[in-house]
């Protein structure tokens, strides 16, 4: 008869680890692997053991958990029979005995080899084992930077800087000159002038009046008042002739105002006419002021060759250079101011005598202009005022009002 206390002392203790069966014919090879392994550690053992070992009662749910304490080792559960997905139990395997000592049933294929990868690819992984179900050590970031920069072109050079712009043609060059002129205020230009001109210390440019001049003048400007000239090529002209000054020959081209016959034919009935021109539009880089009085002069012969409109011409040389800008000061005439009217397209030109100026728009190559014929009617009324013609041409065009604001 057993003795009970050796029963429980029995049951108390684990269940001893089956022995793994010897193959066929291999005893002894079987005994040395063993031996061996017993020497390299019990580590690998109990992997061994677990793997052709079902999980007994007691350790079925710590397995299915998550794997023993070391946390190195996942066992893949099986599924019970007759769940979804389980395979149907197959004959024990030769060799292999439960604790009881009954025979172990042999796992599914598929679940056997499933339990192998569950275990062994983190077993490879951890211990660095070989082999080819072993996996690979995860790459490092620094390595994959450097095999970038090694297959990375190097860069390349930047893009030689284009050369600089050629300078713009002489024409664009007088365009962008006209636009600088455009953006000139001439009444903000008056209103820095003083109220008087400078002492008059050059002679009177023009003869006295004989008895049978008219007695109001009317002092004309040029170069777009009453045409345009050029030394480019215009595409229509009226009037084209070369001028020779310092060994240089230029063409000059002239478009007429129109109506400019017209105008001239009946102010020179009714006013003593005095063309004065600063006449800069010679169209030479720097035209003095002799080149200026040869092209003038040159081109009102040809306008007027016997002199039946026009009595008297004034050149730049006899302007007041203020700013850089060529002003006419009436009172180099030698004419009575009360008796003296200006028409010019610039209004800075008369900005020492703002009450006797007559603006007019300026005039390059419309050939719709009616600006002469609008300003005849007030011209003919002004030809009959007998004594100051100031007030008139002040009411008349308010000047005064653009230069001072009131």
């Amino acid at each position: 008869m057993d003795d009970p206390d050796s029963k429980e002392g029995d049951a108390a203790a684990p269940p001893p680890v089956p022995a793994l069966a010897t193959p066929p014919g291999g005893g002894a090879a079987g005994s040395s692997k063993a031996a061996a392994g017993s020497a390299g550690g019990g580590t690998f053992t109990s992997l061994i053991s677990r793997l052709w070992t079902s999980p007994s009662p007691v350790e079925a749910p710590r397995a299915s958990s998550g794997g023993d304490a070391s946390g190195f080792i996942t066992q893949s559960p099986r599924r019970a029979p007759g769940t979804p997905g389980a395979a149907a139990a197959s004959p024990a395997a030769p060799g292999l005995t439960s604790p009881e000592g009954k025979p172990q049933p042999q796992p599914p294929p598929a679940a056997e080899k499933r339990g192998l990868l569950d275990i062994f690819s983190p077993m490879f992984t951890i211990f660095g084992g070989g082999g080819g179900g072993a996996a690979a050590d995860p790459p490092r970031p620094d390595a994959d930077a450097e095999a970038e920069a090694a297959g990375a072109p190097e860069p390349a050079d930047p893009p030689p800087q284009p050369p600089p712009p050629p300078p713009p043609p002489p024409e664009q060059q007088q365009e962008e000159e006209d636009e600088e002129l455009d953006e000139f205020d001439p009444y903000v230009f008056i209103r820095s002038l003083p109220p008087r001109p400078p002492p008059l210390n050059r002679p009177i440019c023009l003869p006295k009046k004989t008895r049978g001049t008219f007695p109001i003048s009317l002092i004309l400007d040029l170069d777009e008042t009453l045409l345009h000239s050029s030394i480019v090529p215009l595409p229509t002209y009226d009037v084209v002739f070369p001028v020779h000054f310092n060994s240089v020959n230029y063409q000059v081209y002239v478009r007429k105002r129109p109506h400019m016959d017209h105008f001239l034919e009946r102010v020179s009935q009714l006013f003593e006419i005095i063309v004065f021109t600063a006449s800069q539009k010679a169209r030479t880089p720097t035209p003095p002021p002799r080149a200026a009085a040869v092209y003038a002069d040159r081109l009102l012969s040809i306008i007027d060759p016997q002199r039946k409109w026009i009595k008297h011409r004034v050149f730049r040389d006899s302007c007041v250079v203020v700013d850089g800008n060529y002003l006419k000061d009436l009172t180099v005439l030698g004419r009575d101011l009360t008796k003296a009217a200006i028409v010019d397209n610039s209004p800075q030109a008369f900005g020492f005598q703002l009450d006797n100026g007559i603006p007019i728009v300026s005039w390059f190559d419309d050939n719709s202009d009616t600006e002469l014929l609008k300003l005849l009617p007030f011209l003919e009324r002004l030809a009959a005022v007998t004594d100051d013609v100031r007030p008139l041409i002040r009411d008349q065009f308010q000047l005064y009002k653009r230069v001072h604001g009131s």
